[in-house]
């Protein structure tokens, strides 16, 4: 008897999820409450390091990982950390000496990614349904519900909705979501011969991270 999975969420984890269950032969579903893939903006940029970048490899197919890595910006080496005077904090003193998923973290452009993991059967991912409830049924089995009245049936429920997930909320009542304090800004400032910034920072991308200490600036092409 083939075995069912059912995911919420269809953002990056819940259809690369959906990639590894299938490899194992399992029959999946994936329900996003977006009507849409492109309801809605989702950040362009993330970073997968080598352990991430491992999962994805064993996941995917051969050629979707391929392509994932082929529209992947340049292979990012260790960042350089300084403080809000852009005097060094921290920095690695070893950097790879060749460029691979084994030895880098790879730039992507979140919603290529997006599109490229939401490449396959037609009928795995379904927009536009709202998780509501799940409820465990005898024998073993998950019933799970919609807002729309839709039900499905799995051996095994995935909640890969997010930090504010609907599936955690029910299986964790008494769990929080706990701030940090750290923020992260992501932006583009023009650059000109009177920029009043080290010329090492015109060589990659940098990242001002804000907190509870002292803000940071790391740089990492």
């Amino acid at each position: 008897m083939s075995f069912r999975a059912v995911i919420i969420g269809a953002g990056l984890s819940g259809p690369a999820c959906a990639h590894g269950l299938r490899r194992l032969g399992a029959d999946v579903a994936v329900y996003e409450r977006d009507p849409a893939a492109d309801a809605r903006p989702q950040g362009y940029r993330i970073q997968l390091d080598p352990p991430g970048l491992s999962g994805l490899r064993q996941c995917l197919p051969a050629e979707l990982f391929r392509l994932c890595l082929a529209t992947a910006g340049t292979p990012l080496p260790p960042p350089r950390v300084v403080d809000q005077a852009l005097r060094p904090a921290a920095e690695h003193a070893r950097r790879a000496q060749s460029h691979s998923p084994q030895t880098q973290a790879y730039p992507f452009n979140r919603a290529t990614l997006r599109e490229i993991l939401l490449t396959g059967p037609a009928d795995t991912v379904r927009f536009d349904k709202e998780f509501t409830a799940y409820r465990r049924e005898p024998g073993g089995r998950t019933a799970v519900r919609f807002a729309d009245g839709h039900r499905d049936t799995a051996d095994l429920l995935i909640g890969a909705d997010g930090v504010g997930s609907a599936v955690r909320r029910q299986l964790l009542p008494r769990a929080r979501v706990q701030d940090t304090g750290l923020r992260l800004i992501y932006g583009r400032i023009p650059w000109t011969p009177h920029t009043a910034l080290p010329a090492w920072m015109r060589e990659a991308i940098s990242t001002v991270a804000t907190g509870p200490g002292t803000p940071m600036w790391a740089s990492g092409r």
